[in-house]
């Protein structure tokens, strides 16, 4: 659960903010996704001792800046009514806990509004307004539930019973990180697709380009076709001289164009993830590259083909009176 508008503040109250407190049941250690966690100072050991350490709290990164509070300095946290006050020990600076990312993210430059980790019991106790009388430990409080399968469990029908349990019933969101998973990599599919679909219209334009520069060449070269004809060299010999040129040329072009624009899309997605605070991870798709070079060196070869045709079927005495 979390708790909206509560004050912090330094040990004696100079600096302060207004924060979303949320308390922890758990070692989060075992939920959460432990390779995308951010720390500016801690560890990940910290979610653990929240666990079971009821003066332990875990700050983001703006509050850390707005307060000047480090790891192993005092925070005081005003609860519920008059005079309810709790010093509480920062065991870590958060810069991105991905489950939290509302309240831990580095694009979080405002102190208030950020978040507060603390120990649930610790929660219960700061939203009891003591005049009230004790706590009550029975109350419901979550709000919000974390959990992994085991190896071997079937996700989509243990997803259809959770929702119907809990969605239909109760009218709680579930939200499956397998789910975003498959729809991530379906787009990409669709992306993929649209790729080829490019390339395919690109290498009719290819070919017609191809054909225009072996052309020129072939013309350029036509006393080396026709002394290389008297002198016995065979159709298929000369068509392949030209078809190799055709694609060398073209699959170094092809390459070229690939790694320029990989690593101009690198650059913008990692721009992007950088602004957003999200992890990157680096990636080639190697099917969609192995289809384009393939269309590139059929071009290539129906453009040279296209090109040779016209010279290298005449005559070695035609080709050398026309020149």
């Amino acid at each position: 659960d979390n708790l909206n508008g509560i004050q912090v503040s330094d040990r004696i109250g100079l600096r302060s903010a207004r924060v979303n407190l949320v308390g922890v049941s758990d070692d989060l250690n075992k939920v959460l996704y432990t390779d995308l966690l951010r720390w500016t100072e801690g560890d990940a050991s910290a979610l653990t001792r929240l666990a079971t350490d009821r003066n332990a709290a875990i700050i983001g990164d703006s509050l850390s800046t707005a307060l000047d509070l480090r790891v192993g300095d005092t925070l005081l946290v005003k609860g519920i009514g008059n005079d309810h006050e709790l010093k509480l020990t920062i065991v870590a600076v958060g810069a991105r806990i991905p489950g939290f990312s509302r309240y831990f993210s580095r694009t979080s430059s405002e102190a208030n509004g950020s978040g507060v980790l603390v120990n649930l019991e610790t929660y219960r106790e700061l939203q009891n307004d003591p005049a009230l009388g004790s706590v009550d430990l029975t109350k419901d409080l979550m709000n919000k539930v974390f959990a992994t399968t085991q190896p071997g469990v079937n996700n989509t029908t243990l997803l259809r019973s959770l929702r119907n349990t809990l969605s239909t019933q109760n009218g709680m969101t579930l939200v499956a990180t397998s789910e975003q998973i498959i729809t991530a990599r379906a787009t990409l599919e669709q992306s993929r697709v649209f790729i080829v679909l490019l390339t395919l219209l690109s290498m009719v334009t290819a070919i017609f380009g191809v054909l225009a520069v072996m052309y020129t060449a072939v013309m350029g070269r036509r006393v080396e076709i026709g002394m290389l004809k008297a002198i016995g060299a065979a159709r298929a010999e000369l068509r392949g001289i030209f078809i190799g040129e055709a694609v060398v040329t073209t699959l170094a072009a092809g390459l070229a164009g690939i790694i320029a624009g990989t690593l101009l899309g690198y650059a913008f997605v990692l721009s992007q993830r950088l602004q957003n605070d999200l992890p990157f991870k680096f990636a080639f798709d190697f099917n969609t590259a192995g289809i384009i070079i393939a269309m590139v060196v059929v071009a290539a070869v129906v453009g040279g083909t296209l090109a040779t045709q016209p010279v290298i079927r005449q005559k070695a005495i035609t080709i050398l009176r026309e020149r």
